[in-house]
């Protein structure tokens, strides 16, 4: 250490950079497309793949520039969202982390189309990823690095094309090829293939002048068509336009540095590793919203809210930043209240103001039962949602309908369950025979708290009684 800082001071202090260079160096380092014969042959194949939902796969040695024309075929299908709404995406393009499970594959896909739940079980990310590609009507999903996908997790994949008619596009190097090659069912879906492979001959100095012309852009031509440069670059790149990308780039920083206007044999240029870009693909964060009904209570409304979502009470506590109070508010215990901060946090996450939440909440000085959960079978079989008010401790009849107030299924006598988990529109203790031929038993019609005529009979029978 002290070796070190001895020899700093007589070499003295780095030099700044004048503001011009600066600028330079800035302009240099930003990631520029150019279009290429090669990567708008790709991108008309992709295009064929992704109308017809065919899967397919793009193989190629690594810096062959597999992953930037991938990505100039996302940019080009231009995305269309509203502030706050889902976005409507037609080409995704991930590139999944090492040793990637089926967890880490559909967080990828969530997080690129910026659904704001990313935390959750498999299970969780699994129903999230397919309603997020469904709702963004994704066609075509390119997976670039493939390789890193572990071999179960390519049964997800299959999975995303067979159930949802999305073109997924594995994009790897001969890795890839091996590796589904081992599952019969995966690599019978991605037999179609495309080769992307090294710049060679004229090719390479068509490319070659391009960058000069298009990215490079010095005050002076540094000539790098000529026959010595193209021997130095083809010597240095080996055909791999990332390679020739990352030399030129550098050698014109450096010849700027040093006060030359153009690059030359001076400019010394060489290969330098790449650094990993991620991806900016101007989709605003958003979630799944939905309407509230007339009169509905806060926890039916949650409830609503979450399933889409694919949230849990704590999840949706953790993104509103209102921590654990989710779970108590859906089970009426509302003792102390939601603040008007807390309803104001809720409502930027849910979509509807703070004023309209309150509503979903007992008026000040209005006596709120928790339990038993009540309805009225006439009102939810017109609008399928908890009204707020047949909590209400002074409310035991719907004056609309002259009912009485149900607080079990009048079939199996089972209580009704929190208005957030109110889901199948049937009582829990019923849905089994109901789905297990497929028909609605006629007692159900007559009975079920849920149903067309829903408990009607029963409830007129109550309030005679």
């Amino acid at each position: 250490m002290v070796q070190a800082k001895e020899l700093a001071e007589v070499l003295g202090e780095t030099p700044p950079d004048p503001g011009w260079l600066k600028g330079e160096i800035t302009r240099l380092r930003k990631k520029t497309i150019m279009p290429l014969e090669h990567v708008s042959q790709l991108h008309n194949w992709l295009d064929g793949k992704r109308k017809s939902r065919q899967s397919c796969r793009i193989m190629g040695e690594s810096r062959t520039g597999k992953s930037v024309a991938c990505e100039a075929y996302f940019y080009r299908n231009k995305l269309k969202q509203e502030l706050g709404k889902k976005p409507v995406v037609a080409v995704a393009h991930i590139q999944p982390p090492q040793k990637c499970s089926s967890k880490d594959l559909f967080k990828e896909i969530i997080e690129f189309l910026k659904h704001r739940a990313t935390k959750g079980t498999v299970s969780d990310f699994r129903g999230r990823a397919f309603e997020v590609l469904q709702a963004c009507e994704v066609e075509m999903l390119i997976i670039d690095e493939a390789d890193r996908l572990k071999p179960e997790t390519f049964a997800d994949v299959r999975d995303i094309y067979d159930k949802l008619a999305i073109a997924v596009v594995l994009v790897g190097t001969d890795r890839l090829d091996a590796v589904i090659k081992r599952d019969e069912q995966v690599y019978n879906r991605f037999r179609a293939c495309h080769r992307f492979g090294k710049l060679s001959g004229e090719d390479f100095k068509k490319t070659v002048a391009i960058w000069e012309q298009k990215v490079l852009q010095l005050p002076v031509a540094s000539n790098l068509t000529s026959k010595e440069m193209l021997r130095i670059l083809v010597t240095g790149t080996e055909g791999y336009i990332g390679r020739m990308d990352e030399i030129l780039r550098e050698s014109a920083i450096q010849s700027l540095s040093k006060g030359f206007k153009k690059v030359d044999e001076r400019s010394s240029p060489r290969s330098s590793k790449g650094v990993q870009v991620t991806v900016e693909t101007g989709i605003q964060p958003w979630l799944f919203q939905i309407e509230p009904y007339q009169g509905e209570s806060l926890s039916h409304f949650l409830g609503r809210f979450r399933r889409p979502n694919h949230l849990t009470p704590s999840g949706l506590g953790q993104l509103a930043s209102i921590g654990a109070v989710v779970a108590r508010w859906e089970r009426f215990h509302l003792n102390p209240p939601p603040s008007s901060e807390e309803l104001k946090a809720l409502a930027r996450v849910v979509g509807v103001t703070a004023e309209r939440l309150a509503e979903m909440l007992p008026p000040k000085g209005v006596g709120m039962q928790w339990s038993p959960i009540r309805l009225c079978g006439a009102c939810y079989g017109e609008t399928p949602c908890h009204q707020i008010e047949w909590q209400y401790k002074s409310v035991w009849k719907c004056d609309r309908h002259t009912l009485k107030l149900l607080a079990k299924c009048s079939k199996c006598e089972t209580k009704f369950r929190t208005p957030a988990l109110w889901e199948e529109g049937i009582c829990p203790s019923l849905s089994n025979i109901i789905y297990s031929n497929g028909n609605v038993p006629k007692i159900c019609l007559i009975n079920c708290w849920i149903c067309k005529i829903v408990c009607v009979k029963r409830s007129k029978q109550d309030l005679m009684n």
